[in-house]
């Protein structure tokens, strides 16, 4: 079964941000609030430990105005790039372009995240991430209007999933008794 290049492996996908230690603004933020705006004008310093080897690295804040009032932070690469979460490579914090990583859904083929959008709105509408069951019923409170638009991404989601060569066969009344 199958040979060399078949399947679904890919040679060139980055390694993902989800298997590295990160450093988030939100909690930094949140854990520095007593701070002030102290925070953005003094120069922090982290320490840490790596491989019995201590590290120092500066951690620089700023911030941005949100439209309806406010401060937005930031964290500020070494590169210098602002972003929110700086990830852990060799021995120091850097941000997603300087490691070189990708989020899962970027390494997902089309038809992967067409199951996965599907998915999604079964489950936001009380039901199982499961396609081989039914789709769910309208939930209490929700209008007719906006259950049937869900309905019909889940539809396009669906078909969207299912490889080309099955849909060629099957006409569209078919496809739509198959996916209600």
């Amino acid at each position: 079964m199958g040979g060399y290049g078949s399947g679904r492996y890919r040679w060139n996908v980055k390694p993902l941000v989800e298997g590295r230690q990160r450093l988030d603004v939100r909690d930094l933020s949140k854990q520095m609030k007593k701070f002030g705006e102290a925070m953005y004008r003094a120069k922090l310093v982290m320490t840490y430990e790596v491989a019995n080897e201590k590290l120092s690295q500066p951690l620089v804040f700023t911030r941005t105005p949100c439209y309806f009032g406010g401060w937005r932070p930031w964290l500020v690469c070494p590169c210098g790039r602002r972003v929110g979460v700086l990830y852990f490579k060799g021995k120091e914090y850097r941000c997603r372009k300087c490691c070189g990583l990708a989020y899962t859904s970027q390494n997902e083929t089309a038809d992967i995240r067409a199951i996965r959008r599907a998915h999604k709105i079964r489950r936001l509408l009380g039901g199982q991430a499961n396609s081989f069951l039914p789709f769910p019923h309208k939930p209490k409170g929700m209008h007719w209007k906006t259950y049937w638009v869900y309905a019909k991404k889940h539809s396009k989601a669906q078909e969207e999933s299912w490889p080309p060569w099955l849909l060629k066969r099957l006409d569209r009344e078919d496809l739509e008794a198959a996916l209600f």
